[in-house]
């Protein structure tokens, strides 16, 4: 079966004090990412996934107008940190979200912390290689 297995994920950033900061969140089992997720039955769009899932996990009220479609995708097939998905096609799409001024709730009880970070610090908090090389290609977009 080649199911793929189609999802989205936000980068959530700020200016602060003329520098960019991005949002991470500290998921419980240790490892940091972006909010997002799998699309459900529910969602006719990526961007409905995104809205959804930023208000599961940080209890934030968005619209598509606020996401920028970046147009860079992430493929992959799943390990077995999702044994339900091991050996599954996975296409994630990456989507810009400025938060100017907003407090993050951190809602979603599989989230233990977030915080702003700076590009590097970033850089060196995300687990996966393909997700580092796609956050930086995703901020470009920003200079």
């Amino acid at each position: 079966m080649n199911e793929i297995i189609y999802g989205a994920l936000a980068i959530p950033y700020k200016v602060e004090n003329k520098n960019y900061k991005f949002l991470l969140l500290k998921h419980i089992k240790g490892f940091w990412t972006f909010p997002g997720g799998g699309m459900d039955k529910i969602d006719k769009t990526l961007e409905d996934t995104l809205i959804r899932e930023i208000k599961e996990e940080i209890g934030l009220n968005i619209d598509k107008s606020s996401l920028l479609n970046t147009n860079l995708v992430n493929h992959f097939v799943y390990d077995s940190n999702k044994p339900e998905r091991t050996g599954k096609k996975g296409e994630t799409h990456f989507y810009l979200l400025k938060l100017a001024g907003a407090e993050v709730l951190s809602s979603w009880d599989k989230i233990t912390d977030h915080g702003w970070f700076s590009k590097e610090e970033i850089v060196n908090l995300l687990p996966y290689e393909n997700e580092r090389r796609i956050f930086l290609e995703t901020i470009k977009v920003l200079d």
